[in-house]
């Protein structure tokens, strides 16, 4: 006589606590909302180029957009790209001056590449751009 229906469970609490230390970290807003507004970066903005990053750069509100295409790899290695891509500018983009919209491209080159080496890159291509204060 047991029913599914009628023994029901009630549904497990979820815990907002991942939520909570997402919204806690610091990071640029997204300008990754609409695709119009990274191609006005990328057809108004300066082109910077290593080795395993692009940047473009645009004068704007301060936003960022990162991008890793299919030549990248697959989806593992497109979110891996795109996160450590991430991990770096929040290292190398404090020194970064201005208020300006950027777009960080990710190579093939990347696959493989610490973290490190990307603020490395960053780093120089900013100093070269002279786009840093610091």
């Amino acid at each position: 006589m047991a029913s599914g229906s009628a023994c029901a469970r009630e549904p497990a609490a979820r815990s907002c606590r991942g939520a909570a230390v997402r919204a806690a970290r610091v990071s640029p807003p997204e300008i990754g909302v609409r695709s119009s507004q990274i191609q006005r970066v990328f057809d108004v903005g300066r082109t910077l180029q290593a080795k395993r990053v692009i940047l473009f750069v645009a004068p704007g509100s301060g936003g960022l957009a990162v991008v890793a295409s299919r030549r990248v790899g697959g989806a593992v290695e497109r979110n891996r790209a795109r996160r450590i891509l991430r991990a770096a500018w929040r290292e190398a983009g404090p020194r970064f001056g201005g208020a300006y919209d950027v777009v960080l491209v990710a190579r093939e080159a990347i696959r493989g590449a610490k973290t490190r080496d990307l603020v490395a890159d960053m780093t120089e291509l900013l100093r070269r751009g002279e786009l840093v204060f610091a």
